[in-house]
């Protein structure tokens, strides 16, 4: 089934990550789930911040998920972190945090600043398909609270 949002439409996802190959897998991994997205993607923090924060009288892009790499080539994954969660228009938005890392203080360190979910990025595509799974749940309990309120 289709994974749309409250309006009907495909759901937006954007992706901030800086490695082609790892928003590739990601694309990938999101359309073997096979539901309807739209995938916006930004190789740096300061390109995802600039997509999601407020414009001059208007509002940037709410995506309906935010998919985060911990180490950016300009600022750190925990500083976009800490900037979307400081804006009131992106509160519910989750954040999943990807990384290569295997530090259990990088991971505690992003779920104590507000990432919904934490994950080591596959090496290889049949691994990557589980990423997809993680992304459609975060989606479903995303929409699930969106309704309750």
């Amino acid at each position: 089934m289709a994974e749309k949002n409250c309006e009907g439409t495909p759901r937006k996802i954007l992706l901030i990550e800086d490695n082609a190959v790892d928003a590739s897998m990601v694309r990938l991994a999101i359309q073997k789930r096979g539901f309807s997205f739209e995938l916006v993607t930004a190789q740096t923090g300061e390109e995802g911040l600039r997509l999601i924060e407020a414009r001059e009288g208007g509002l940037g892009m709410i995506p309906d998920l935010i998919l985060l790499d911990l180490y950016l080539p300009d600022i750190d994954g925990r500083q976009v972190l800490n900037r979307i969660r400081s804006n009131p228009s992106l509160a519910s938005v989750p954040v999943m945090v990807m990384t290569s890392s295997t530090s259990e203080t990088d991971r505690e360190a992003v779920l104590s600043a507000g990432a919904n979910e934490f994950f080591r990025k596959p090496l290889e595509m049949s691994s990557f398909v589980k990423v997809g799974k993680l992304i459609e749940e975060a989606l479903r309990r995303a929409r699930s609270a969106n309704s309750s309120r």
